[in-house]
């Protein structure tokens, strides 16, 4: 009993951190990415600081949807029904770095899958379309193949990395980072949003350690992002530009 009075209130500490420190870390990767803009104005991902106020905001609006009963339509039904700017936003977050993939690797092979990859995506947003409502339901197919494209893509620039440079994450290398944050993300949190749309689907509560374990590996990105920006050297990112 005494560790089980032990442990609650760190859970307590620990969901309070992990709600409180996702959303704001959106925010100040936006800013550095800004800040740092100098190092990679020329260069292929000259439009990811757009990309991640754009992250910022829709996370922003999200939140105010969810805990303040904002309405995107008129039908009171939809209330508290925030999927369709976060399925919109995981369109674009996903087109966005399968271009970036494409342009960063060297081998035509390589590319040609980055491009395969974008039309399956596609065709796996065709698909949902007509299986679940665009405005108010989790795209969870389209979700899960950009997803495993974005982890595939990933591998692709590492294996490039120690073909190149027998390493496989070039510490001073912006998109190594980058391709961290994202390969561990999915590859742990693909599995969690699928278990949470089977709950969802047998009317079960999801597990809150899936909460726990998709906000701390969410902020582990972040942090690679941030690392990445700090640490770039403007050399590596201009190799093929």
């Amino acid at each position: 009993m005494e560790i089980i009075a032990l442990v609650n209130p760190l859970l307590r500490g620990l969901d309070t951190f992990l709600e409180n420190a996702y959303t704001p870390l959106y925010g100040v990767t936006a800013f550095i990415a800004l800040w740092r803009y100098r190092r990679y104005f020329d260069t292929a991902l000259k439009f990811i600081p757009i990309l991640f106020f754009y992250t910022f905001l829709t996370e922003l609006l999200g939140l105010l949807i969810r805990d303040f009963d904002i309405n995107l339509f008129i039908n009171e039904f939809y209330s508290n029904n925030n999927f369709l700017i976060y399925n919109i936003y995981h369109i674009i977050f996903y087109l966005f770095f399968f271009c970036i993939y494409y342009f960063y690797l060297e081998r035509q092979r390589d590319k040609n899958i980055v491009l395969a990859w974008g039309v399956i995506f596609l065709l796996a947003n065709l698909y949902n379309l007509n299986v679940a409502s665009f405005a108010t339901i989790s795209q969870i197919y389209a979700y899960v193949v950009g997803g495993l494209g974005i982890i595939c893509c990933a591998a692709l620039y590492f294996f490039q990395n120690y073909r190149l440079k027998s390493k496989w994450c070039i510490k001073k290398d912006l998109l190594s980072w980058i391709s961290l944050g994202l390969l561990v993300f999915y590859v742990v949190y693909i599995p969690i949003k699928i278990m949470k749309h089977y709950w969802v689907l047998i009317g079960e509560y999801s597990n809150p350690w899936s909460r726990r374990i998709h906000l701390s590996v969410l902020i582990f990105m972040y942090v690679c992002f941030i690392l990445g920006f700090v640490k770039m050297d403007r050399n590596l990112l201009k190799r093929k530009t």
